[in-house]
């Protein structure tokens, strides 16, 4: 006996997996084929949710009761709950492989999901592919985030199996039938006639109002004609109201995201015009610096430094703009900058008396310095260690502590270039 109901009840469970983790099966064996968007696209939440309840219908008809009889034993709630969660989690990842898979080349990304060759759970399968792209956060968090909704919908698969399979379970709904069987024999045939035709008007019409309310889209509802509204039980009208507001929030949540994704692109095609912008004045101001004569059209982005831009445009710099402090130059966070410091630089050459004998350089200048070495002539290198020298010795003489250190600059400047100083030089760097 006890054999007998093991096997009846392991039968029952086996119809309802059979249905039920159909498309988890498909899912798995397409990821684990390298097959990643077919097997996303196959964890649609309403093709998992239409498959459960077909496992339920199935089961249902095996034992010989109404299917709403089966599903008051089951966890709907938490079905309704996970699905809802999958209805963002599964678009989300299947949007987010589409875009950033390609980063990846499509090459053998689930190569180890089935190496020992058993069978791998969806959820692990994706979990595991999640890993494989680990370094790619917004493609990773997708997959991660799926692979826990997937594997909360395969507990609840298993676990409505279980319930399903419940020897207990399976003998009260055998002797339901046995009792409503003998109420039905036991009434007058004219008024047995007459209530069961009651009963079923009123449970078909009550049933085909449970039909229109198994979507798990809750906007679902506004669909459902107003004569069949009128059968609706008290309970019924409790979860249409609830799925009603629900959909009233997603729209309105809808709306809200809409409109803030609106605003953000906006936000940012408004930032990178002006940085186009921005970068264009700049390399026209660039292109004027380097032909040596300013316009205009350009004032709008010198920032004030319209002098120490056309000295270096007319290559007529003068000593403070060589230092101790350094020049400022405009569009330092645009290419032109480069294309500034070059002319800067260019400018630098056009009158070597000025950085050889009467200016005392600071960083910026000996940087730009630095950077034209292969073009200053030899002379000028000359002159500038001979101007170090007597500098240093200078500062040494009179003990003048500012000439010491601009003898410093200077002999560290020379050296640079490839001229050191020499004893004046030598001995200012010792101090």
């Amino acid at each position: 006996m006890t054999s007998g109901r093991s096997g009846g009840a392991s039968k029952i469970g086996g119809v309802f997996l059979r249905a039920a983790s159909g498309p988890l099966q498909y899912a798995a064996s397409c990821i684990s084929g390298n097959k990643i968007v077919k097997g996303l696209e196959e964890l649609a939440p309403s093709g998992l949710v239409d498959a459960y309840h077909r496992g339920i219908g199935e089961v249902a008809r095996m034992v010989g009761v109404p299917k709403s009889e089966v599903e008051r034993v089951l966890p709907t709630a938490e079905v309704a709950a996970v699905a809802e969660r999958m209805n963002f989690s599964q678009p989300r990842a299947l949007s987010a492989w589409q875009t950033h898979a390609g980063q990846f080349g499509f090459l053998d990304v689930v190569t180890a999901l089935t190496v020992d060759g058993r069978p791998v759970e969806i959820a692990v399968c994706i979990e595991r592919v999640a890993g494989k792209v680990r370094a790619d956060p917004p493609l990773a968090q997708p997959l991660e985030a799926l692979a826990i909704d997937i594997a909360a919908w395969n507990d609840l698969v298993q676990r409505t199996r279980h319930v399903l399979e419940d020897r207990g379970w399976l003998a009260a709904a055998y002797r339901r039938r046995i009792i409503l069987r003998t109420v039905l024999f036991a009434i007058p045939m004219i008024a047995l006639i007459g209530f069961t035709i009651a009963v079923v008007t009123f449970r078909l019409r009550r049933d085909a109002v449970d039909a229109l309310l198994t979507g798990e889209d809750p906007c679902s509802v506004e669909a459902i004609p107003q004569e069949k509204l009128g059968w609706a039980s008290t309970e019924q009208k409790g979860f249409i109201a609830t799925k009603q507001a629900a959909c009233d929030a997603r729209r309105a949540e809808e709306k809200r995201l809409a409109e803030e994704e609106e605003r953000r692109l906006a936000k940012e095609r408004a930032v990178r015009e002006a940085r186009e912008a921005r970068e264009r004045e700049c390399g026209a101001l660039a292109d004027e610096v380097e032909k040596g004569l300013l316009s205009e059209a350009t004032r709008g982005v010198r920032d004030g430094h319209d002098a120490l831009l056309d000295r270096i445009a007319k290559k007529t710099l003068e000593p403070s703009d060589l230092g101790p402090d350094d020049p400022v130059l405009p569009c330092g966070d645009t290419p032109a900058k480069k294309r500034l410091e070059s002319a800067y630089g260019t400018a630098l050459l056009g009158d070597v008396s000025i950085w050889t004998q009467r200016a005392d350089p600071g960083k910026y200048a000996r940087a730009a310095l630095v950077a034209k070495k292969s073009e200053i002539p030899q002379n000028a290198l000359l002159g500038l260690a001979d101007n170090a020298e007597r500098t240093a010795k200078g500062g040494l003489t009179g003990g003048d502590p500012n000439m010491i250190a601009k003898a410093k600059r200077l002999c560290a400047l020379a050296k640079e270039l490839g001229t050191p100083g020499r004893g004046g030089c030598n001995a200012v760097e010792g101090l």
